[in-house]
């Protein structure tokens, strides 16, 4: 939204647009400085949250429904993340290792390696990113956004995992 108010020369009042940024300044200088530090993404059944060159699944496997070959489907990544955890898990134990994943996307950019148990500091920063874009309902600088939806992040769990 931004880029198109940016490139049209429009101005825009501050409750416009709130969570967009500009992508011009990219287009002007491609290996110039990022724009947005941060960034929350959605698949159908999950979230990520990604810093810089990490990138935080907040589920095991690829957080898809595995109708189009995506795998391992979430029956499957949850089942492999419950044998590792050995009980049953609480709403915490959800945003830990073996059930969120953690990737360099610099040194293993097809996120074969999760390092989630080997960085839990790293799985906290990205969760407390979340938790303060969501707070403020936006991403970016300026007045706090009233969200007009809750938002259960771990929505995509299935309910045999935690017995609810």
């Amino acid at each position: 939204f931004r880029t198109f108010a940016s490139a049209s020369r429009q101005k825009l009042k501050d409750d416009q647009g709130v969570d967009s940024i500009s992508l011009i300044p990219m287009f002007r200088n491609p290996d110039g400085p990022a724009t947005r530090k941060s960034m929350i993404q959605s698949s159908t059944r999950s979230w990520a949250v990604r810093k810089g060159d990490w990138k935080l699944c907040l589920c095991p496997g690829s957080g898809s429904i595995a109708r189009y070959g995506n795998s391992p489907s979430p029956e499957v990544a949850y089942k492999a993340a419950l044998e590792k955890f050995k009980g049953k898990p609480k709403r915490a134990d959800l945003l830990k290792a073996p059930f969120v994943q953690l990737f360099d996307l610099k040194n293993d950019p097809t996120e074969s390696d999760n390092l989630a148990d080997q960085r839990p500091d790293l799985v906290e920063e990205l969760l407390a990113i979340f938790d303060q874009q969501i707070a403020a309902g936006r991403s970016t600088s300026g007045a706090t956004q009233k969200n007009d939806k809750g938002l259960n992040y771990l929505a995509g769990v299935p309910k045999w995992v935690t017995g609810r």
